[in-house]
């Protein structure tokens, strides 16, 4: 991982939507949290 780089929540929602997905977080007292991720299955890679 590159120094500096973050690996938090917003980090998580601003590399998803680079790449056209979305990041949901449902919480509820007593009942956990769940972070649903969602990316398209087709993705541009470019050959390095």
């Amino acid at each position: 991982m590159l120094e500096g780089a973050s690996v938090g929540l917003l980090g998580m929602e601003e590399r998803a939507a680079l790449i056209g997905g979305e990041v949901r977080i449902d919480a509820a007292p007593g009942a956990g949290t769940r972070i649903r991720v969602s990316l398209p299955c087709t993705a541009h890679i470019t050959p390095a």
